[in-house]
Order: structure tokens, then sequence, then C-alpha cells
């Protein structure tokens, strides 16, 4: 009899890294003849709708569960019989968001609580980083390890490196990608920008392209923010389209962030695979993603950021030595990728 393994995901987008990340998974389990389907607390994509009777009617062997946001399919699975991967894609302190918007703060609040409901039923927990890793065991996970991300971004699925074509320079670009939540302090980058614009003989632009946002209010912040300084070199543009955001990045010079909380960084892995120098205060998810690659910013003093961001830009054969490091690095773990289906070759076994 075929082993039943199925896949549930918290509020995914279709395009996501998670939703690909889980499309892959799937793929591998039905080379291994198990039998799979990929369900979620909302339709998306290929991805079904859960139904609250699931667990009844199907009757699965096991469950790999990601988690990153909360989601009636964590009470769902706090009662069932069959064993459970967590997957683990983290959640941002509710703090970040207080202030902002307090029923984003509610919900991570209880995401995180509510996580806690699964540590008897959870076999093994898969965390993308180490810092995130290191989140779970403090709340009683206990056989838990660091699983890099399975799949690529969908634009590094494309990517091929690009270093034999960078943009003219008649206007330095800045750009930034991420999710703009309060955690990624996206007005931290504007204000390095800023610094940076003051001291360069080139004019610049700063673009910031939000993949996605779960706290509005904090977007409509930044927007004034932007209105009140300058509008006319700062863009702010909202899309998940993969070719848009590649083609941002492409034209392009220097990738800046200055992100306070962060899983495993896909924008920065884009960024590297495009030719980009990536300049990063070094919170713990992106020690994870660069490791020693690109600049790492100690503290946020805009006027040094401003300088290294400068040294870049006249430096051609420093900027290079970066971007070469950058790209080998990537290229590396984008290589690799198959071992992390290591993790649940050793899953299978057990059942």
């Amino acid at each position: 009899m075929r082993l039943i393994i199925d896949q549930i995901l918290s509020n995914p987008e279709p395009s996501d890294p998670l939703t690909e990340e889980a499309l892959r998974i799937e793929g591998f389990l039905r080379e291994c003849g198990v039998e799979s389907r990929i369900l979620a607390d909302r339709r998306a994509g290929a991805v079904s709708s859960l139904p609250t009777a699931y667990l009844a009617k199907r009757k699965p062997d096991a469950v790999i569960y990601h988690h990153q946001f909360n989601s009636y399919a964590t009470e769902l699975l706090a009662r069932a019989d069959c064993e459970i991967v967590l997957r683990y894609h983290a959640v941002e302190p509710p703090e970040l968001f207080r202030g902002f918007d307090s029923r984003v703060a509610q919900e991570h609040f209880l995401a995180r609580r509510n996580i806690v409901r699964l540590q008897e039923r959870t076999r093994i927990a898969l965390a993308e980083t180490q810092s995130s890793a290191d989140e779970l065991r403090s709340i009683g996970f206990r056989d838990t390890y660091v699983m890099h991300p399975i799949t690529a971004n969908p634009c590094s699925d494309r990517a091929v490196p690009v270093k034999d074509h960078p943009p003219p320079k008649s206007r330095i670009r800045v750009i930034f990608v991420g999710r703009h939540t309060p955690g990624q302090r996206v007005e931290d980058v504007i204000k390095a920008w800023i610094h940076f614009r003051h001291s360069s003989r080139i004019r610049t632009d700063l673009y910031l392209i939000a993949e996605s946002s779960r706290c509005r209010q904090y977007l409509d912040w930044l927007e004034r923010i932007i209105g009140m300084t300058y509008p006319e070199q700062i863009h702010l543009e909202r899309t998940s389209n993969p070719n848009r955001i590649w083609d941002a990045l492409r034209g392009s010079h220097i990738f800046l962030s200055m992100s306070e909380y962060e899983d495993f960084c896909w924008p920065m892995v884009d960024s590297m695979l495009s030719g980009l120098p990536v300049v990063a205060y070094e919170c713990p998810g992106v020690q994870d993603t660069m490791e020693q690659t690109g600049v790492h910013v100690r503290s946020k003093a805009f006027d040094a950021i401003s300088q290294t961001i400068k040294l870049l830009e006249r430096d051609p054969r420093l900027c290079e030595s970066v971007t070469k490091a950058q790209t080998e690095h990537v290229e590396k773990f984008m290589k690799s990728g198959r071992k992390n289906f290591g993790f649940l070759e050793e899953f299978l076994k057990g059942i």
C-alpha cells in the first residue's frame, strides 16, 4: 500500500518561494512512489484548499506542514494521529508590527504561540536558517535541523550571472527588494541612500520593490516619508512578478538592505546571481544567506554606509572582487540544493 504524505501551507501565494519549494518536495515524494497532495487554508494556483474534515477522510501517514502565518491548519494538526514534519519559515516577532497594525501583530503572536501545540506530534523540525532553528529549540522542538530552501526563487530559476553587461553609470541605481514589513527597516534604506545622494557627484535613484506586505500601514508610512524627501528619485513599486523583479535587479548597481529580521533572503540570492554587489546590515538571516560574501554592515552609521557604496561605485576592481565571490557562493548553493532532500529521505525510511 502506498504511503500518503501531504503538505499543508499557511496563507500561500501562487509564485512565492514557499509554494515553489512545496511543489519541488511534491515532485520528490512522487519520484519515491509516495502519494502526495498540497493543500492550504486558502486556494492559490496549484494549491488546493484544506477541508476541515481532511484528516478523517484522507488519513495521511504523515504531513509536512509549512508554517509561516497563523492558520487553522495548526489547530487541525494538533489533533492529528499522523506524524508531522514541521517546515518552519520564520514568523516575524509581533512587536515589530505594533504601532502599525495591531491585527497583524495579533496574527503573528498567535502564529508563534500556537505552533507550540505541535511539539508532541512533530517528528522533525526543519528551519531555513540557524537563527530560526535556535528559535524552535527555545520553545521545545528538540529534533530541529537547518535545511536551506530546496527550491530556487522564480527569479533565480531563470537567472544567468550577469557580468559582461552592467548598466551604464550615468545614474547610480540602488535597489532593495523584499516584503517591506517593519522588521526590514526600509526607512533605514532610505536614510542610507539619502546620505549617499548628498555625497555622490552622479545622479542616483533608489528603487524599493515590495514583493508583498502584510502591513499596509507600514507601506503608507513609507510613502509619506518618500513624499517628504525625494519623491522624484525614490521609486516604491509593488509587484510579485518575477520577470519585473529580475529586470529591476539587472538594471541596478547596488543592492542595499538594512533589515533587522530575516529568514533566508531570496532577493539577495537573486541580486548575487544578477551580478549586483550586496551591502547588508548583518542580522542572522543575512549571515545564513550570504555567509562571508558581499559587504556586511555591523552598525547603522549611515555616513560610513554611504562611503562603502561610493567605494563600490568608484573602484571597479573592488566591485568585481565582491561580485565574483558572491557569484561563486550562490552557484555553489544552487548546486547543493538536491542534498537537502536527505532529511526527507531519512524521514521516509523511518515511517
